[in-house]
């Protein structure tokens, strides 16, 4: 376990990923960010999301919607990333059978539906109108279950049911930007960071035990989240002034 920083993070995001190993099952990466003082939080190989370090309480989780993580970590804010919102409803159509041309319909209708709310949030932020924001949050949540109520009666009930119940963490951003609160609506920060795992742990030749991964990812993540201590950790480890092959 790392600790970056010793403030408590106000937004958090969390992402795993599964990187090959000498045993007979995969490791599962777990990362846990603080979003807004980019800090890591904590990160560990094959260890459940409720045993990871997290803040004692009163932070916002933003997540692709992984529920083992959302349950794990029972926040009391949630924010669903948008993007993967519409992605994951798409997957549920996929399931139930609707075309791609239908698909393609839906995704427009609830990418313009969220993205409003996006938009009216950056305006009224700037110009002070939080009615304005409000107004917008009760529109969206109302569009959102029309949206619900027309697949659900063309029988596409998982997906209808997906949007009802997770309508609510759509919004949660805008609704906190009314009290002042400045969250993101997307889960990217975390994506880029495990995209830097998988860029240096998943080569088709790497076969980690748990102690070297972990090691690894001691390294890779320091360095994405905090380029100043990697640096101090490069110059007294890696390639310090003695030594005569260091650039």
């Amino acid at each position: 376990m790392i600790t970056m920083r010793e403030e408590k993070p106000k937004v958090i995001m969390g992402d795993a990923t599964e990187v090959r190993s000498i045993y007979s099952t995969n490791n599962n990466v777990r990362v846990i960010i603080g979003a807004d003082s980019r800090s890591l939080v904590d990160v560990r190989v094959n260890v459940p999301w409720d045993l990871m370090r997290r803040p004692d309480s009163n932070y916002v989780l933003v997540s692709d919607n992984e529920n083992s993580l959302v349950d794990a970590l029972k926040c009391g804010n949630v924010q669903i990333d948008l993007v993967h919102a519409i992605r994951y409803s798409m997957f549920k159509l996929w399931g139930e059978g609707m075309s791609k041309e239908q698909r393609d319909e839906v995704s427009k209708e609830m990418s313009r539906i969220l993205f409003t709310l996006v938009n009216s949030v950056k305006k009224h932020r700037k110009d002070g109108n939080l009615g304005a924001i409000e107004e917008r949050v009760s529109n969206t949540l109302k569009e959102l279950n029309d949206l619900a109520d027309k697949l659900a009666g063309m029988n596409y009930r998982k997906a209808a049911e997906f949007i009802r119940e997770n309508s609510l963490f759509m919004v949660t951003f805008a609704k906190l930007a009314v009290q002042g609160k400045d969250i993101p609506y997307t889960s990217n920060m975390i994506e880029r960071l495990m995209g830097e795992v998988s860029k240096r742990c998943k080569h088709k030749w790497a076969h980690w035990s748990i102690k070297g991964l972990e090691n690894i990812l001691h390294i890779v993540l320091i360095r994405y989240m905090r380029n100043d201590i990697y640096e101090l950790f490069y110059n007294a480890y890696i390639c310090p002034s003695a030594n005569p092959w260091c650039p």
